[in-house]
């Protein structure tokens, strides 16, 4: 399955170093402009094949990306910490997706900014053409904040 870290700009991220420590072939493309995770997003979806995506600063744990593509749900996810105070949410940042759910609901992604992006899942999308909720893997994932980012 394909793995792709979303990531906005060359850096060694969090996520990659959790794959790299597993042997977990990725791609890390980096998202340019304020449309760079759309794009992603709608190139990945276009495929029509499945695919995981985590954001780079989303940090799974061993053995948890293989959980995700053996798991037989077509649209699967992690919890991670979010916000202050922290609390646990599903969006893009730890998802994967399979073809047959692509197939079965393939429809144009409407192009919102990054930041719109990040509880897609939850909005406009599936709030309007699908119906129910994720399969939900747990422990929940980490999530890196990068004080230095403003994160």
């Amino acid at each position: 399955m394909r793995v792709v870290i979303a990531t906005v700009e060359e850096i060694i991220s969090p996520a990659h170093l959790a794959l790299r420590a597993e042997g977990i072939d990725h791609e890390t493309p980096v998202l340019t402009g304020m449309f760079g995770y759309w794009q992603l997003l709608t190139d990945l979806w276009s495929k029509s094949e499945s695919f995981i995506l985590l954001e780079h600063d989303v940090i799974p744990w061993p053995g948890s990306i293989q959980l995700l593509n053996d798991c037989p749900e077509g649209w699967c996810v992690h919890e991670y910490p979010y916000g202050e105070p922290s609390q646990l949410i599903w969006a893009l940042g730890a998802c994967k997706f399979s073809a047959e759910f692509i197939a079965r609901y393939e429809v144009s992604v409407p192009q919102l900014r990054w930041e719109q992006l990040d509880h897609f899942p939850r909005g406009i999308l599936f709030k309007h053409l699908v119906k129910g909720s994720p399969h939900i893997h747990e422990p929940a994932f980490a999530h890196a904040r990068l004080k230095d980012r403003g994160e």
